[in-house]
């Protein structure tokens, strides 16, 4: 479960990259991220304690996305997204599809840099795998995606192109799978995170 969630947020952090600055300006974006990550919890009862080490966990997101300045300094969008996320110590992943419309908003800062905070809501699609020996188990996830880029800029280095950077959003999903059970019907699974640094992101934007 922390593998799709995950997952999930670093691909929305990267559909809310920025792009234009121009009324009618459109351009094509490519962004990637990756990241490992290790997390440990200590528990203490009295004197005793224990701490518990997951295996590190190694995230690789990738995107391409459209742009289009609707006016000077709100632009609009739509983006496709894919990111994995497997562990060092197991052959178990996560693989996830989002695809989203988008807004941001252009904010000055410097000479040819701007403060781009977005938002985008779209689809998402998440397959966890688990394989065990010879054998292998799939659970597949659908539902919706939200996320709010926090941290969010872009250097215009030319006219024809431009650099983002991403290293802060908060997401919200909704996600259900069957489990098979007519009973239970689908399960579902709601969260809420906010990631500064830990999915940061690069992309590129070319102009036309």
């Amino acid at each position: 479960m922390k593998k799709i969630i995950l997952t999930i947020a670093l691909a929305v952090g990267m559909v809310v990259s920025a792009s234009a600055q121009k009324a009618g300006e459109q351009a094509f974006g490519f962004n990637f991220g990756y990241e490992t990550t290790k997390s440990s919890v200590k528990m203490t009862a009295g004197s005793e304690s224990l701490t518990e080490t997951s295996p590190s966990e190694n995230t690789f997101s990738v995107g391409l996305e459209y742009n289009r300045f609707v006016k000077d300094n709100i632009r609009v969008g739509v983006g496709i997204n894919y990111a994995s996320v497997g562990q060092s110590e197991s052959d178990d992943k996560t693989n996830t599809l989002i695809i989203a419309p988008s807004v941001a908003y252009y904010l000055p800062i410097a000479k040819n840099l701007y403060y781009t905070p977005g938002l985008a809501i779209g689809y998402a699609s998440a397959a966890y795998i688990e394989k065990s020996g010879n054998s292998e188990y799939e659970v597949d996830f659908n539902g919706y995606v939200a996320g709010l880029s926090l941290l969010s800029f872009e250097y215009r280095y030319s006219d024809k192109f431009a650099v983002n950077l991403n290293i802060g959003s908060f997401q919200y999903g909704s996600l259900s799978y069957d489990d098979g059970d007519d009973d239970d019907g689908n399960i579902s699974i709601n969260y809420q995170t906010l990631n500064i640094l830990s999915n940061a992101s690069v992309g590129f934007s070319l102009y036309f």
